[in-house]
């Protein structure tokens, strides 16, 4: 983002356009959107370039920072104890989705959709 001016029409196209990738390459929920500042942050840029070639981890790191900042930027969470059991049971889930899958291969992400619809219903 070559305009660093933050109020910028150019500014604002690009951070917005970036939260759209994170939100499609993530493949999260209508209204489950990364902060500005998670989107222009140039280790989750990284993160999710390691992702789109393949690095072991970097989606897993990639979908549990955005998790966390999808939490802490959402205003007026109701039940907090319940959104931190979702985020813990989306974390354990992460980590193993990706064991014994071979590239190419559909995965079945039903429950880790489940736990980010549970975060959403948990957060209000």
């Amino acid at each position: 983002m070559a305009d660093t001016n933050k109020y910028s029409e150019a500014h604002i196209t690009a951070v917005q356009d970036l939260q759209e990738t994170y939100a499609d390459f993530l493949d999260l929920a209508e209204g489950m959107d990364v902060s500005e500042d998670f989107a222009s942050n140039a280790d989750n840029l990284k993160l999710m370039e390691d992702a789109a070639n393949g690095v072991e981890g970097a989606y897993d790191n990639l979908a549990m920072a955005a998790a966390q900042d999808i939490l802490i930027h959402t205003e007026g969470i109701e039940d907090l104890d319940a959104a931190k059991i979702a985020l813990e049971g989306l974390a354990t889930e992460l980590p193993t989705l990706f064991e014994g899958v071979d590239v190419g291969e559909a995965l079945d992400l039903s429950s880790v959709e489940q736990k980010i619809n549970d975060l959403a219903v948990a957060t209000g």
